[in-house]
């Protein structure tokens, strides 16, 4: 590695390491730090394509391409605008030498595996040591119902099919873990922008489709199904059910302050009358679900509520349109995103790759 990647690689960490601490102490991220980022990853990249170590329509996929799947990750609700932005920043930014190892090589998705794998076990772990046992029966009795099941199955089906049928149109070949990925942003954007009383209409062609496709390769189409109904079952389903009853705690809304993080939605109907309306996890990924046919009036927001929105949401309360649910709202704990990134950074470079492959070679 060069002087000059090395000294790229430092200013990275060092904004990554600034924005962290504003995250933590005052949940803000400053656009002259996230927009620095971009344009000093794309002075970078030009300094690259001068050394032919990377081309320009290269540089114009990373840009677009990390864009694209900020944007995303905003839009379903997951990332606040800053984080999405420093994703962005991050994926520019970093040399492309340093995906040198391993199968996947494209930034954005490099480092958002090694931010969101090792989050996600940790979560996982958390929770599952600290809810009880009778939490947990509470839950799969809940969740397992025959509805919900039948969704389940017919989604598994239908999007395991079409994510199959993107794999023959790439210009490589899609293993598991890829095609799981798929299947998430796949099925998120459709349970975002198909209202749900509709989705059977879609799903039920959708699965003969895929079934159809299958036959070409029934063992791949098994298998990937297996796979991501054991993850789906066990993460979505059982494992962040119960987080609510550790992250998410019933608030007057007369006590909420700028900054807090809704765990479900108040929505107006069109006569007026103001509902709390729950957006569950175990609405498979739900997370990117919401009410439609009437004005959200409190949404899910990872940033949390302005202090307008609180203001609103007060008087609202003092009107007493929220008396059909006691003036309660849920609130989730927030938890700082951009030091989760900054580790996914650190794992990068150390790894020069996703960290899934070199735990793969560990076991080899």
């Amino acid at each position: 590695m060069s002087l000059f990647e090395i000294w790229i690689i430092v200013v990275v960490l060092i904004i990554c390491l600034y924005v962290s601490y504003t995250d933590v102490k005052f949940r803000k991220i400053g656009n002259p730090y996230t927009y620095g980022l971009v344009a000093f990853g794309l002075l970078c990249q030009g300094v690259f394509v001068y050394l032919s170590i990377t081309t320009l329509p290269q540089v114009l996929w990373l840009l677009l391409g990390g864009l694209a799947a900020a944007f995303l990750m905003y839009y379903l609700g997951i990332w606040s605008p800053g984080d999405s932005k420093l994703f962005w920043g991050v994926s520019i930014a970093l040399p492309p030498t340093l995906y040198s190892l391993g199968r996947w090589r494209y930034p954005p998705f490099v480092i958002a595996v090694n931010t969101f794998v090792p989050y996600f076990l940790v979560m996982m772990l958390y929770i599952l040591v600290r809810t009880s046992w009778q939490q947990k029966v509470q839950v799969l009795q809940s969740a397992f119902a025959p509805r919900f099941l039948s969704r389940f199955l017919l989604s598994l089906i239908s999007f395991t099919g079409v994510s199959a049928l993107i794999g023959r149109f790439l210009p490589f070949n899609l293993d598991y873990f890829s095609a799981i990925v798929i299947f998430v942003a796949l099925f998120s954007l459709f349970d975002r922008l198909v209202v749900k009383e509709r989705q059977f209409y879609f799903l039920l062609p959708f699965s003969a489709v895929s079934v159809l496709l299958a036959l070409g390769n029934l063992p791949y189409f098994l298998t990937t199904m297996a796979i991501t109904a054991g993850l789906f079952l066990f993460l979505p389903v059982f494992v962040a059910a119960l987080a609510d009853s550790l992250f998410v705690q019933e608030m007057n809304v007369r006590d909420l302050e700028q900054g807090a993080v809704p765990a479900n939605v108040i929505v107006k109907d069109r006569e007026g009358q103001y509902t709390a309306q729950e957006i569950p996890f175990t609405s498979f990924v739900s997370i990117a679900s919401r009410p439609r046919g009437g004005e959200v009036v409190m949404d899910i927001t990872p940033e949390g509520l302005s202090e307008e929105k609180v203001a609103e949401l007060k008087a609202l309360a003092e009107a007493g349109h929220f008396a059909a649910f006691d003036d309660k709202v849920k609130i989730q704990q927030a938890i700082p995103f951009a030091p989760i990134m900054t580790g996914g950074v650190i794992l990068t470079v150390c790894c020069r790759g996703v960290l899934v492959d070199r735990l793969v070679e560990l076991v080899r």
